[in-house]
């Protein structure tokens, strides 16, 4: 029995459904089940696809509108937002992610340029506090891009200043810190990452990473050079090392280059969004808990969204029921990291395109119709 209120807390199905939506569906076939149910949504993210939308969704703030170059290099216009502390939130994925390049897909060439247009349009605006969410990359260029355009000059051998993507990283012979942005410096930056790979080797941003963003084996090593290259730039020139740096690998090594250029402090993005939102204090009387994502699989007890929502409520013995589009995921594992159950909401066997247009339905009937169940169940 449900003595005590039910949390709903989602990720986004990602090319379907926000986390703001997904909680809105889900509230609703639980009270349309249980009417005097108590119910707490709280839409979440992880650095990825969504993080703007929720942190605007739990904490308000503005719209803010700016046309910056895609990581193809073509205008687009996208939205950041800026929170009432005056914190502004950016999404990288939103103009140097995996879904902007469609058949255009080129590791070797994709810049973060516009990620940085975006930090110096709200610099601009007179923000010193910056959250940049690194999940969904399409880049390798370890964030030389965005310093790029935040001021950073990057010279070849030749005394040429270079605009670096993954193809030419390997061609920094320095790096001038003279020209950045003068509010960079008086300005703290926090990366939310939803991995923690180190920039280089077997788990680094070009081994795990690069053939998601169309890398061939040879490519693999090709922009690992071009990352090993930056780092030992970084060191030289800066006196930093970023290779033994956890979540240094995240969005083609961004997290790498930010911290060495610009002390950027790197999150986990679920630990970081759950403390926000005092997470451990709202599992106080709570019966259940219910998270979800579009699919569950080996990655999704990596740091993501329900492993880390799953840590918690098993320290709280809180049960922690996971609803998700598809499910491939491995009992034992879900058991061991404090996942109750899993229910998949896909009713029939359908192409993506056919099960995407009927997801909100079938999310509402697979909650509804569990819950209706432990109603009469409850009254029997």
């Amino acid at each position: 029995m449900l003595k005590d209120k039910v949390i709903v807390i989602p990720d986004s199905f990602k090319g379907t459904m926000s986390s703001v939506r997904v909680c809105e569906v889900i509230k609703k076939a639980l009270t349309d089940a249980i009417p005097d149910l108590e119910v707490l949504t709280i839409p979440i993210a992880d650095g990825g696809e969504g993080t703007v939308a929720v942190f605007r969704s739990l904490f308000g703030g503005s719209v803010e509108i700016a046309k910056v170059q895609n990581s193809v290099k073509r205008e687009v216009t996208t939205n950041y937002t800026i929170l009432p502390d005056k914190t502004a939130v950016i999404e990288m994925s939103s103009v140097a992610g995996l879904p902007g390049m469609g058949n255009e897909l080129n590791v070797y060439d994709a810049s973060t340029y516009g990620v940085g247009e975006l930090v110096v349009d709200a610099l601009d605006k007179g923000v010193r506090k910056l959250m940049i969410g690194l999940g969904g990359s399409s880049t390798n260029d370890g964030g030389a891009g965005a310093a790029a355009a935040m001021g950073v000059r990057f010279i070849d051998k030749n005394g040429l200043e270079i605009i670096p993507v993954g193809r030419t990283l390997q061609d920094i012979c320095s790096i001038d810190m003279s020209q950045v942005h003068p509010a960079v410096f008086q300005s703290s930056i926090s990366l939310i990452c939803d991995v923690d790979n180190l920039l280089l080797g077997p788990e680094g941003a070009a081994a795990v990473f690069g053939p998601q963003k169309g890398a061939d084996e040879a490519g693999v090593l090709y922009l690992e050079n071009g990352l090993r290259v930056f780092a030992e730039v970084i060191k030289k020139d800066l006196g930093i090392d970023v290779t033994d740096l956890r979540g240094g690998g995240a969005a083609g090594g961004m997290g790498a280059g930010f911290f060495g250029l610009f002390k950027a402090k790197i999150h986990q993005g679920i630990d970081f969004l759950l403390n926000e939102v005092r997470f451990d204090d709202q599992l106080e009387k709570t019966s259940l808990v219910i998270t979800g994502e579009g699919r569950l699989d080996s990655q999704s007890y990596q740091g993501k969204v329900i492993s880390g929502i799953a840590k918690r409520t098993a320290k709280k013995n809180v049960p922690l029921l996971a609803v998700v589009g598809d499910a491939d995921n491995d009992k034992r594992k879900d058991h061991d990291y404090g996942i109750t159950s899993v229910v998949s909401i896909n009713r029939i066997a359908a192409p993506y395109k056919v099960l995407k247009a009927r997801s909100e339905q079938d999310l509402y009937d697979t909650v509804y119709n569990i819950f209706n169940l432990i109603h009469i169940l409850n009254k029997a």
